[in-house]
């Protein structure tokens, strides 16, 4: 019979600086926050968790240059987290005297974590008819705190040889928070070919990137999605009434495989 209530009040302070009509300076400091909640698996050994707790700090920019067809927006920023919810693998209380651990995968609410991080986008209107855009972002991350948690799918201490499951915890201090790429891009571009009084064509491509991402807080190579690109294309006629339109693409033109989660058990 799970039930908990929680509460928090959070708040924002922003100042902004219009230094002219085509720059904006701001700074602003923000509270987090998310609820704790619970682990509904019988045996857990941490049937709830407590909230995730952030503070967030960020200078940014916002430019418009070259009569306002180059738009330029950047921040820097820093996440300071009191707590921050992490899914992992920690051992439970045997079911009898004697008996073996018990393991589940659990919520639990790592007590500090910091992510640093730089980011910026441009758009630029080179031509009536040619716009070229793109973004990045830089976000390293770590664990901050202490927190000794279990890798029972290490390779290198299988249970049935270190049935002592104490000897598998880790301590995550300095790892990488899970699912928080450091680098990742995308530029595009697109441009607009007239068809005198048959309409027009856009052609369009894009192109992302993103860095390695952990999903398990060991940092393991086993639990990493490798980076990956993905370019795409795409062609839009248009009819000059524009009642008609017609679109050809082809997605991840250079056929690079991307995987979106990982699991690894046993």
């Amino acid at each position: 019979p799970f039930n908990r209530v929680d509460k928090k009040t959070t708040g924002r302070l922003n100042l902004d600086w219009n230094r002219n009509d085509s720059t904006l300076l701001y700074l602003g400091v923000t509270s987090g926050y998310r609820s704790g909640g619970n682990n509904l698996v019988f045996f857990s050994a941490t049937p709830d968790y407590d909230p995730e707790k952030l503070t967030a700090y960020e200078l940014g920019y916002k430019f418009q240059l070259l009569d306002d067809t180059l738009q330029l927006n950047g921040a820097l920023f820093y996440y300071d987290y009191d707590t921050i919810h992490t899914v992992a693998t920690e051992l439970s209380t045997p079911l009898t005297p004697g008996g073996g651990a018990v393991t589940t995968t659990s919520v639990l609410a790592a007590p500090g974590g910091e992510v640093y991080g730089v980011e910026a986008e441009a758009l630029w209107l080179a031509t009536d008819n040619w716009t070229l855009g793109g973004n990045f972002s830089y976000t390293p991350s770590e664990y901050t705190e202490d927190l000794r948690i279990n890798d029972t799918s290490d390779v290198d201490t299988p249970t049935s040889l270190f049935p002592d499951a104490v000897d598998l915890q880790q301590n995550i201090n300095g790892n990488q928070i899970l699912q928080v790429p450091e680098w990742k891009y995308t530029g595009w571009t697109s441009y607009m070919v007239p068809l005198q009084g048959l309409g027009n064509v856009e052609l369009f491509a894009s192109y992302s990137w993103i860095d390695d991402v952990y999903y398990s807080p060991f940092e393991a190579e086993e639990e990493m999605a490798e980076s990956y690109g993905r370019l795409d294309l795409r062609a839009t006629w248009r009819s000059a009434d524009g009642h008609w339109t017609a679109t050809g693409f082809v997605n991840n033109v250079l056929d690079d495989v991307g995987k979106l989660q990982v699991l690894r058990n046993g």
